[in-house]
């Protein structure tokens, strides 16, 4: 059995395994190449991938990554045919994925998998991943109420615009100080490089990221991102400065937002993601009827030394 990176030709016969191992049939020509189409059509990189081999040069496993303009990229959980679904072989897998990254210039990866997965978490333990966080996805529908929300009117709301994109770094940089929200990443997180991974998640509407401003001082701000194809809204950050934090600002800066995606969007949802950990954010979620639609543990591997 060899582990390594992928090779140009063997693209093919890792997607069929991929498509194989999750639909439970093995594609035909035109199946297969319309999947391939579609993971090209999704961003997909194909070449940012480890595969196993078997002796007879059959793909028997393999792994990819999605990198982000913020340098860090999510993995997958290792995919192996049957008969080769061995634990040393996912843990190859996740290792030279890691290496990989690391020569591509990365700085982390993270996995998603179920809190009950006790396969996949040992697997992720032993793959030189540590846990991060488990992560509530969140959802709502908008409601026609959501456009007569009151509105707190000694805050003025500006939205974003080149002239300044400085303020918003700030205030998103600041929020990192003492966040409950996975506070293991804020020694790598770059605030430019991660604002354009928000811009980039889907389609980007200047107008609706917002600065909050209470007596001229840049004080919140809320970055959603649009998905047209779902008819919903995804609040990619929420950022309040530690000075200004238990004034009820996250809530505001949320029902700002609500009524804004109401007055574009009426019929849709928003959606959003948050440690279970940062029990206040999870409360003005809740307060705002957000119900929680999935949860998720999310491990990662720092690369800077892999």
């Amino acid at each position: 059995m060899e582990v390594r990176p992928i090779r140009p030709p063997e693209q093919r016969p890792a997607a069929a395994l991929v498509y194989e191992v999750t639909r439970g049939v093995r594609p035909n020509e035109d199946e297969l190449t319309a999947f391939l189409d579609q993971a090209r059509a999704l961003g997909t990189d194909l070449a940012q991938q480890a595969v196993a081999a078997a002796p007879d040069g059959r793909i028997v496993g393999c792994a990819a990554y999605f990198p982000m303009p913020d340098r860090t990229a999510t993995a997958t959980l290792p995919l192996c045919a049957a008969g080769f679904d061995r634990a040393e072989v996912q843990v190859q897998l996740l290792r030279t994925l890691r290496t990989r990254a690391a020569q591509d210039g990365l700085l982390m990866l993270q996995v998603f998998c179920e809190e009950d997965d006790a396969k996949a978490l040992d697997i992720l333990k032993h793959s030189d991943f540590q846990e991060l966080a488990v992560m509530l996805f969140m959802e709502r529908t908008i409601s026609p109420a959501d456009r007569n929300i009151t509105l707190d009117k000694r805050i003025r709301w500006i939205p974003y615009g080149e002239e300044r994109h400085d303020e918003f770094v700030r205030v998103v940089k600041e929020s990192y100080s003492g966040t409950l929200d996975c506070p293991a990443l804020g020694e790598i997180r770059d605030v430019n490089l991660t604002l354009q991974g928000y811009r980039r998640r889907g389609e980007f509407d200047p107008s609706l990221w917002l600065l909050a401003e209470m007596e001229d001082e840049p004080v919140a701000c809320l970055l959603p991102v649009h998905h047209p194809e779902e008819n919903s809204t995804e609040v990619a950050y929420v950022a309040v400065v530690p000075s200004h934090r238990g004034k009820g600002l996250g809530r505001k800066a949320m029902e700002k937002g609500l009524s804004e995606v109401a007055l574009r969007s009426p019929e849709s949802t928003v959606t959003l993601a948050v440690d279970e950990t940062n029990i206040p954010a999870v409360n003005i979620y809740r307060g705002l009827d957000f119900t929680v639609t999935e949860r998720k543990c999310v491990y990662f591997s720092l690369l800077a030394t892999a």
